[in-house]
């Protein structure tokens, strides 16, 4: 994943700055990548917001932009109390820390697949 940048325009995560921070658990940063669902896929694109074409094959977004209840529950990892490798629910959509879209809470922040 080097080289790895978050696609959301106002966002200056990457795969770079992650690794520096790995010491401390509670600023990890995971990257997803686009849906194969092209419904999805045209909407996390719209979230990005940005003016360069976005290749989705390879971008990713982080984990900065979901909600908590966008992600799977570890409980395995909750019960240990170690880090869960996030992984996100099906349809879910990026609407955190887009500054561009003002209020998402009222926009539907996930799809049912």
């Amino acid at each position: 994943m080097p080289g790895t940048n978050c696609s959301v325009a106002v966002c200056r995560n990457n795969f770079y700055k992650n690794e520096k921070s790995a010491d401390d658990a509670d600023q990890q940063i995971a990257f997803f990548t686009f849906p194969k669902d092209k419904k999805l896929e045209k909407i996390w694109i719209e979230r990005c917001y940005g003016k360069d074409e976005i290749k989705t094959k390879t971008a990713r977004v982080c984990s900065n932009h979901f909600k908590k209840d966008d992600f799977v529950d570890n409980m395995y990892a909750r019960i240990m109390g170690t880090r869960p490798k996030l992984k996100l629910k099906n349809g879910a959509i990026p609407s955190e820390n887009l500054k561009y879209l003002g209020d998402v809470s009222k926009q539907t922040t996930a799809i049912s697949a």
